[in-house]
């Protein structure tokens, strides 16, 4: 995919590229080499990067994990979810038994 991307954005003024522009998100990772701020920055074309915190135009890309959604993904977000709601849940239910002793009426 990113082979692809790249041979499209080498030829910007390809019919296809503007085909296929709303489908790849050029979104990069970055560091300033000035501040050493991370930051993602949307980038087209020629566009020219600025640091988000000092304005600096020296930044170093950095590699970027791909986004992969997959039945096996999305049942570990799931997995991962219900565990931080459950912990939450008996988290409230310990608060409200706290509340409840200390405001006996």
């Amino acid at each position: 995919m990113t082979a692809l991307y790249q041979l499209y954005s080498s030829r910007a003024s390809d019919a296809n590229f503007s085909a296929l522009s709303h489908v790849f998100m050029p979104i990069f990772d970055f560091v300033c080499t000035h501040c050493h701020h991370q930051f993602e920055a949307l980038v087209r074309g020629t566009d020219v990067t600025t640091c988000t915190s000092c304005g600096s135009t020296a930044l170093e890309k950095l590699l970027s994990l791909p986004n992969v959604k997959s039945e096996s993904t999305h049942n570990l977000a799931m997995r991962a979810a219900k565990r931080r709601d459950k912990a939450l849940g008996t988290e409230r239910m310990i608060e409200q038994r706290k509340y409840e002793e200390s405001h006996d009426d």
